[in-house]
C-alpha cells in the first residue's frame, strides 16, 4: 500500500496509523513497532515502513451507518410510513407506567 492510496469508497487516506496493525495507543508513540519512527498525526498518510493494514478502513463508514440505524429504530418520532410503526408503538406501551 502506497502512501497516496485513497479508500474507494470515501477518498480517504489508506496509509494512516489508525488502520495499521501495529498502532496502538498505550504503546511508545502509540506503536507496536520499537524501530518505527514517531509519527505526529495519525490520521494522516505517513511514509512508514512498517505499515500493515488492519481490514477496518471501512470502520467508521460503519459505524455511522449503525448509528443511523439505531437513531431511526429509536426515534420520537418514527416515520409514518415504515413498517415498523407499529414495534415502537408496542414498545411505548410496554414502558408505560
Amino acid at each position: 500500500m502506497g502512501r497516496g492510496d485513497e479508500c474507494p469508497t470515501c477518498g480517504a487516506a489508506s496509509k494512516v496509523c489508525l488502520n495499521c496493525r501495529l498502532y496502538d495507543i498505550n504503546a511508545h508513540h502509540q506503536c507496536k513497532e520499537n524501530n518505527a519512527e514517531w509519527v505526529r498525526e495519525k490520521d494522516r498518510s505517513n511514509f512508514c515502513d512498517y505499515f500493515i493494514a488492519n481490514g477496518l478502513t471501512h470502520q467508521k463508514d460503519k459505524n455511522t451507518e449503525t448509528m443511523s440505524k439505531l437513531d431511526s429504530l429509536f426515534s420520537k418520532h418514527p416515520d409514518p410510513n415504515s413498517e415498523s410503526k407499529p414495534k415502537i408503538d408496542s414498545l411505548e406501551d410496554l414502558f408505560k407506567k
